[in-house]
Formats: structure tokens, C-alpha cells, sequence
């Protein structure tokens, strides 16, 4: 089956799966799909609700609340793309941006394929410096640092290799949701104020998602940029 037949599959999933478990759909799905990853973004995906908890101001209830979403619908998606194609994934990862009141769900496909089939850009090595300047400045320089563009206007990068000790420990206490919190929210700030990366790429950003799997001591940064 052809990737074209499989993204179209997955979008009328999504939006089937957004409007019977909340009656609404998302304004827009984008999905991406290539022998490295899956990469579905969501636009305005959850209307007057988000809106309302924007509206209060309470910015911690609606990141709780789209992650929430985005974990719930997650075990269903794969059980219905299970049906119909045979890709296999090490990970997911899932953000939303406050700002657009988007979301992006990421996957890598099995076996780390990302790691054998890099981009080779002009500025590629100025990125990965700049990536593990910001790293190093919350945490430590990652391990390893991945990167390349799932289409043209969306820019993938896999750090690996990230936890401290302390951070590791945190995890053995179930302290990891305040960990998550947390780092999201310092190390997302130091991404979305750093310019570089897109005068780097001369594009300019719409919006920045990040996660972690601990488990995996991995972390996925996808950068949307406008269209040129």
C-alpha cells in the first residue's frame, strides 16, 4: 500500500476518532508519513473547549487537557492502523502549541530508521550545535543529535541521551509527570526564543512541539515552519 493511500487512511481516522469521542473534528489534519517517521498535526483540534480554557487564562488545564486527549485517542489510532498496514513504531510522542492552538503527534518507525537516513542540509552542523548549546544549557549535550525534514515545511529533530542523574532518579519516584511539566516548559521557552535555527534555515517558525520518552532516554523536537 502506497504512503498516499495510508496517509489518507489515517486522516479519515483521526477525524472519525475526534468526532465520535468528542463530536467535533479537528479544522485541519496534516499528515506526514516517510521510512522515518509519522508526523499527524492537528489544527484547532478540540474548538470551544480550548477556546474557554484560553479565554480563563488557565494555560496548565488546557496543556492537561489536549495531552489527556492525545493519550486517550492514542491506543485506538494504532489498533485501527494495525488494520490496514503492517508499520511498526519504537516510540510516540505528542505536544500542542498554546499559541494556534495546534498539536502534533509523532512517530518513529521501528528500528530507528531515522538514525540511517538522515538530511544532509546546508547549515546541518550550525543546527546541531546550536541544538546541544540549548540542550547543555537545561540538561547536558545529548548523546546523539538526528535531524531532517519530513516535508518541506516541517523539521524534525531526535535527541538522544538527555537525563541527569537526578532526572533518572525522579523517574523511579513516579515524579515523572512533574518532570515532563517541567522541562517542557524550560526547554520549549529557551526553543521557541531562539532565532538562530530558522535564520539558520531561512524560514520562518509556526510553531515548535517537544516530548520524551524517558523510558528511551529520547526526545523529539518538530519545528513547522510557514509555508515559503
Amino acid at each position: 500500500m502506497s504512503n498516499e493511500i495510508i496517509t489518507t487512511k489515517i486522516k479519515g481516522i483521526i477525524i472519525e476518532l475526534f468526532s465520535k469521542s468528542f463530536g467535533e473534528s479537528p479544522k485541519n489534519v496534516h499528515v506526514i508519513l516517510d521510512e522515518r517517521c509519522l508526523v499527524i498535526r492537528l489544527e484547532r483540534f478540540m474548538g470551544e473547549i480550548i477556546e474557554e480554557l484560553i479565554l480563563t487564562n488557565d494555560y496548565d488545564a488546557l496543556r492537561s487537557t489536549r495531552e489527556l486527549i492525545l493519550d486517550f485517542l492514542l491506543p485506538d489510532f494504532l489498533n485501527q492502523l494495525r488494520n490496514f498496514s503492517d508499520l511498526e513504531f519504537d516510540s510516540f510522542y505528542y505536544d500542542c502549541d498554546d499559541n494556534n492552538l495546534s498539536g502534533v503527534i509523532t512517530g518513529l518507525i521501528k528500528d530507528n530508521n531515522y538514525q540511517n537516513n538522515e538530511d544532509y542540509y546546508p547549515g546541518k552542523e550550525k543546527i546541531h550545535l546550536q541544538i546541544c548549546k540549548i540542550t547543555y544549557e537545561v540538561e547536558k549535550v545529548p548523546d546523539f543529535t538526528y535531524s531532517f525534514w519530513a516535508d518541506k515545511n516541517t523539521f524534525v529533530i531526535v535527541r538522544e541521551g538527555l537525563l541527569i542523574e537526578i532526572e533518572k532518579y525522579l523517574i523511579r519516584l513516579d515524579g515523572e509527570n512533574a518532570l515532563r511539566t517541567a522541562k517542557r516548559t524550560l526547554e520549549k521557552t529557551r526553543f521557541i526564543e531562539d532565532a538562530y535555527t530558522s535564520a539558520i534555515l531561512n524560514r520562518r517558525l509556526a510553531g515548535i512541539y517537544l516530548d520524551w520518552t524517558f523510558e528511551l532516554d529520547k526526545s523529539i523536537l518538530v519545528y513547522v515552519f510557514e509555508e515559503k
